[in-house]
């Protein structure tokens, strides 16, 4: 009997919920108004987002760091018995992204030029930052670069711009900006992606070209500014020592021709001196030829060369909202909101009526 009595309940219980569920099939059918109203709306929300949205020039650089190793033995003694210390070995990867987001990278970028201005200009026009600051702090009002310079504590408020500038470009968490230039490595395969993201494509172009310049610059050259000094002070050592070994050896020569056949006292101790004079110079000189050559061969073995794979030029791909897109979400959205709107207020006149 329990049985029986259970499974009619199961059933009216069905029954209702087939019934209620037909009641609220209708309120939307018969709110179809609403619901088109509610479509219309979503639609045109999403559209003005697509309008705020501007669209963006990908400008990217894919590039790999080759031709470093590790040198040991005979070559880090040598030049550590003239002052240039030991072989450190390959780049650090990541030290090479931490460069390229330093501020004394930035400022170099900034300072390149493009179409008669410079980057750090063409970056406060094209977002209309100095506008956007002035609403908190005035002093930026309509504030361009005369140059960017060396800096130092006589122009407070450019050094407050480039530290903005900054932040923008390569994003602050603190903040939450997003980044406008990223570098990224794959640690698998070995290649950074360096990629600018702006709304005008010559400066997209700019900040890339500008970035990898200055980091490869950094790496190749500056890093090694020591090293080459070194060097170039051993080439001009070896050349006067060169001059005077070949001006010794033909001095002794004059000597042996002049007094070929004397034997004297002196004859015999000039001799010496001179064939003395020689000997070290010639050993000087060999010295000094072989730290030259050991120092270029480090310095070649230890420096690392940025090759490009792939660089970007025009015209840049171009990222944008998708108006079908927008629009199929703001649809979407709409139906859902209103059958939603329909079907609690079906709720509630139920819960409230008498």
């Amino acid at each position: 009997m329990s049985n029986t009595r259970q499974h009619i309940e199961d059933e009216l219980t069905l029954k209702d919920t087939i019934l209620k569920l037909q009641e609220y099939a209708t309120a939307i059918v018969k709110g179809w108004k609403i619901v088109v109203l509610f479509c219309l709306i979503g639609m045109v929300g999403f559209f003005l987002i697509h309008k705020s949205k501007s669209s963006n020039y990908v400008g990217r650089t894919k590039f790999v760091v080759e031709g470093q190793s590790n040198s040991s033995g005979s070559i880090a003694n040598l030049l550590g018995s003239i002052g240039m210390g030991k072989v450190s070995g390959k780049t650090n990867p990541f030290k090479i992204l931490e460069v390229a987001k330093s501020s004394r990278l930035f400022t170099e970028v900034i300072a390149y030029e493009i179409d008669g201005d410079i980057i750090g200009n063409k970056l406060l026009e094209a977002y209309d930052l100095p506008a956007k600051w002035s609403a908190k702090f005035p002093e930026y009002e309509n504030y361009r670069f005369s140059e960017i310079g060396e800096l130092d504590n006589t122009d407070i408020l450019k050094q407050k711009v480039i530290k903005r500038l900054q932040s923008f470009v390569l994003g602050s968490e603190a903040s939450g900006t997003p980044p406008i230039v990223t570098i990224s490595l794959d640690t698998d395969s070995g290649i950074y992606t360096l990629q600018s993201l702006s709304t005008d494509e010559q400066l997209s172009l700019a900040l890339t070209d500008a970035y990898y310049t200055e980091i490869k610059t950094f790496f190749e050259d500056e890093v090694f500014a020591n090293q080459k000094q070194i060097a170039e002070i051993l080439d001009a050592k070896a050349d006067s020592l060169k001059l005077l070994r070949d001006s010794k050896a033909f001095e002794l020569a004059r000597f042996e021709d002049r007094n070929r056949g004397i034997i004297g006292k002196d004859v015999l101790t000039r001799r010496a001196l001179l064939s003395m004079e020689q000997r070290i110079i010639n050993e000087a000189y060999a010295t000094i030829f072989a730290q030259r050559e050991m120092t270029d061969i480090s310095r070649k073995d230890r420096k690392p060369l940025f090759v490009a794979i792939s660089k970007p030029f025009m015209p840049l791909p171009r990222i944008g909202s998708s108006l079908s897109k927008k629009l199929a979400v703001g649809f979407g959205l709409g139906i859902f909101v209103s059958v939603l709107f329909i079907i609690l207020r079906a709720i509630y006149r139920d819960v409230m009526a008498p």
